[in-house]
């Protein structure tokens, strides 16, 4: 679990950044959708730890709420360079 976590965490600047030294707009707004994908990926696996009680809940508030964040943003960007 701790390795998806990692992955899918890395995944989103990975993703976004990839994207930005692309040439087209096109290309960019591809890997922000795998970035947001990752950032939904993410929040699951939150989720599902604290749901199997691998760690308190109380440690999931502050990351659960930035990884909601960050996919929000994603999704406005993703809007706008789709436009």
């Amino acid at each position: 679990m701790t390795s998806q976590l990692v992955r899918a965490a890395i995944s989103i600047p990975a993703n976004i950044a990839e994207g930005n030294a692309r040439k087209s707009r096109k290309d960019y707004a591809h890997f922000i959708s795998i970035a947001r994908g990752s950032a939904a990926e993410l929040d699951r696996l939150l989720l599902l730890v604290k749901e199997i009680g691998l760690a308190p809940s109380d440690a999931f508030t502050e990351p659960a709420a930035q990884v909601n964040r960050v996919g929000q943003m994603l999704n406005v960007l993703h809007r706008k360079l789709s436009s």
